[in-house]
């Protein structure tokens, strides 16, 4: 089944994509609350946030569980 498929069946129609060092990812290894909140509202939005990163996945999870932000 294709992404665009799989969204369809879950009612998603848009997607928001950021990077995450230095956009998302502050200097000091924090997400703002007010980024946070965002993304959060996104996703009662049924709106399909990714991060985009150069980063392994294992540096990109280490990071992701430290800064509180949900899957």
């Amino acid at each position: 089944m294709l992404l665009k498929d799989t969204c369809r069946l879950k009612g998603i129609e848009s997607i928001v994509a950021t990077d995450f060092d230095g956009t998302l990812l502050r200097s000091d290894h924090t997400v703002s609350d007010r980024s946070r909140d965002t993304l959060n509202k996104l996703g009662e939005m049924n709106i399909l946030r990714v991060i985009v990163t150069g980063r392994s996945l294992y540096s990109l999870n280490k990071d992701r569980k430290s800064t509180r932000l949900n899957s």
